[in-house]
């Protein structure tokens, strides 16, 4: 009978103990205030009012946090680079953001398991309308403008000249100046245009071979301006004209600075000019500062799609795929009890539900 008791207590103790490691699983960290590094990048983590955070992957850090009963403090950073160094030096326990699992971070500091599959996009200006604004730009940059403006001034020349000649030649010419001018600027023009004119040119041998010098001249004019416009038109079209990686070559192209974004653009051998506010490269971006801006897939969907006004759009395949992290400090005891937890989630559907109400179901 003794022996049975002790069969029994021994049992309720082993389950006791058992339910107690349950409802404990990160027992260590219990009596400790956390401290999370949080970065602005929508929709992942931002700021929804002063102190207050919301996005992707702090619902996720705070569903993990509320599992494993952890107290907790955000660290905001204005950068990758500096949350990404204060990770390393340990003044944060976890940073909750969308960070990029790559080879060189991980010498650096160590991740959870990957949460969310990404991948980098292009952001252009979604006005790339060639305006005849753009077109005399175009023009004036290249020196087409002065040589339209030399021909026009030989064109005003000629058409005094003619009438000079047409005041004496013709009896019904008009013989107001400005009506006269006003019909052989006319007349100038239709030669030079299509080679057509109603007046009696100068009479002998001498006026055909100068007729047919001037005709000869109306058809080049035509021909340099029309082939100058048609240029400058293919040009500006090839010059600005974005649909995927591939066309970013010898064009200034933003990026946030420290993003996996910078580094694939620089690996890459592109002109790039980095950023630390995406309002500020976007802004640039609208005002033809740089051609393009790269950036997370997601994040740019995110801020064309909150702001409608802007004339931003995103073009291309995502390219050079990603995995989305926690980043934690070398050797954290963090990292076995989130792992868990974040492969519950997944199993349990969360991570779907959370995916699908941020982004949509694909």
């Amino acid at each position: 009978m003794k022996r049975l008791v002790c069969l029994f207590v021994l049992a309720i103790a082993s389950v006791v103990r058992s339910g107690v490691c349950a409802s404990e699983p990160a027992s260590i960290f219990l009596n400790q205030e956390l401290r999370v590094a949080v970065l602005f990048s929508p929709p992942f983590s931002m700021e929804t009012s002063p102190g207050i955070y919301g996005g992707f992957s702090i619902e996720l850090w705070e569903k993990l946090a509320a599992k494993l009963k952890l107290n907790f403090i955000y660290v905001p950073c204005a950068s990758v680079p500096e949350l990404m160094q204060k990770l390393e030096s340990g003044q944060v326990d976890v940073a909750v953001t969308n960070m990029v699992v790559t080879s060189a971070r991980l010498k650096m500091f160590d991740f959870t398991q990957p949460y969310f599959n990404g991948g980098l996009r292009i952001m252009v200006n979604e006005d790339r309308r060639f305006t005849f604004a753009k077109l005399f730009e175009a023009l004036d940059k290249y020196g087409y403008i002065k040589i339209f403006l030399v021909f026009g001034a030989i064109l005003l020349a000629m058409t005094y000249v003619v009438t000079l000649f047409q005041r004496k030649l013709t009896k019904d010419f008009p013989q107001r100046w400005h009506e006269g001018l006003a019909d052989s600027f006319y007349h100038v023009m239709s030669v030079a245009m299509n080679g057509k004119t109603n007046y009696a040119g100068v009479p002998g041998a001498l006026g055909k071979v100068l007729g047919g010098i001037w005709l000869m001249c109306g058809v080049a004019v035509v021909a340099y301006i029309t082939s100058s416009v048609t240029s400058i038109m293919t040009l500006n079209k090839l010059k600005n004209e974005i649909n995927g990686v591939q066309d970013l070559n010898g064009k200034l192209v933003g990026v946030m600075k420290g993003t996996a974004a910078e580094e694939f653009c620089q690996s890459h051998q592109m002109y790039v000019k980095a950023y630390t506010d995406p309002k500020v490269a976007v802004a640039d971006l609208i005002s033809h500062q740089i051609q393009a801006f790269v950036g997370e897939a997601a994040s740019l969907q995110y801020y064309d799609k909150a702001h409608p006004e802007l004339p931003i759009t995103e073009v291309g395949p995502i390219f050079n795929d990603e995995k989305y992290a926690f980043g934690l400090p070398k050797k954290s005891d963090l990292r076995t009890e989130l792992n868990i937890e974040l492969l519950i989630l997944q199993e349990v559907g969360f991570l779907h539900d959370l995916q699908v109400r941020y982004f949509g179901d694909s």
